[in-house]
């Protein structure tokens, strides 16, 4: 019973632990909206080591200028990211979000 009491409030912690931020980069004025892509980015070991390459903007938007980049962790990738500190106690895994829209 108190390993499940441990293993519960491990749960709990972790859950109320995830937080959410964004970073929003946008290159010159934007004159109207274009259609977003999205993929996940993957860091891991506290957030030290990348094991995604970053986003290539170049290959992305085939030649053309970006746009509007946006890097968040939302609230899934989170819970995602809480799955090895609920199992084994240890932050391996973050998933974050980029967002990203090309010039035309």
């Amino acid at each position: 019973m108190n390993k499940l009491k441990s293993a519960v409030g491990v749960a709990i912690a972790s859950i109320l632990s995830v937080g959410c931020s964004t970073i929003h980069f946008q290159n010159g004025q934007s004159s109207m909206p274009r259609e977003k892509a999205s993929e996940w980015h993957h860091t891991g070991i506290f957030t030290l080591v990348e094991f995604s390459d970053p986003v290539d903007l170049n290959d992305r938007c085939r030649g053309k200028s970006w746009d509007t980049v946006t890097t968040k962790r939302t609230f899934i990738n989170g819970l995602a990211g809480s799955i090895d500190s609920i199992l084994i106690g240890v932050d391996l895994w973050e998933p974050w979000t980029v967002e990203y829209s090309c010039r035309e």
